[in-house]
């Protein structure tokens, strides 16, 4: 069975995004999916001691009450970006800690981001909590991170995968990085 192919959003599609939050749960969804990488199991089982607000990590345990992230055998650290810091600011976290998990399953997580992104005028079936994930990382991609630090923050054990869905070069760049690999 072939998969559906997952694109990233825009600047402005991310941004029409933002725009159609109603409350501090739609916050947390769209930006700790979209800033962070995780994964929507992870952002489930969110919790306010994951959060290190002063470095701007989310350090998720290998294992929490019976549940391990998708990539176990190491805890994983996801960096925030400034932004995600800034919606994860104390008043937030103290609302975040009320909540024993995320409040959604993870088809909730997708109608309510689906409604969220036909509100913003965008395709709400192209739009999931995996394309968040996809969509960060591969703007870390564009930004030149290395694919050590995207493989890291992806939590995928094979760096080829994060090669094939996230580094989405020109084929100008593709000529040139092979070039560059021939002088080696």
């Amino acid at each position: 069975m072939k998969r559906r192919a997952i694109f990233r959003l825009n600047d402005t599609e991310i941004e029409a995004l933002k725009g159609a939050t109603e409350n501090l749960q739609d916050q947390y969804l769209i930006y700790i999916l979209l800033y962070t990488g995780m994964r929507i199991g992870e952002l489930q089982h969110l919790k306010p001691s994951w959060i290190n607000i002063r470095e701007k990590t989310i350090t998720i345990p290998e294992e929490d009450n019976g549940w391990s992230p998708k990539t176990s055998g190491k805890g994983l650290s996801k960096h925030c970006s400034a932004r995600t810091v800034g919606v994860l600011n104390e008043d937030a976290v103290t609302i975040l800690s009320t909540f024993t998990s995320f409040n959604m399953d993870r088809f909730q997580a997708r109608r309510r981001l689906q409604y969220l992104a036909k509100k913003a005028g965008l395709d709400a079936w192209q739009i999931s909590p995996h394309q968040l994930r996809h969509t960060h990382l591969s703007l870390m991609a564009s930004k030149g991170f290395s694919v050590v630090a995207l493989q890291e923050q992806a939590g995928h054990a094979n760096p080829e995968l994060v090669i094939e869905k996230y580094v989405h070069g020109s084929g100008r760049e593709v000529k040139n990085e092979r070039k560059r690999i021939g002088n080696i």
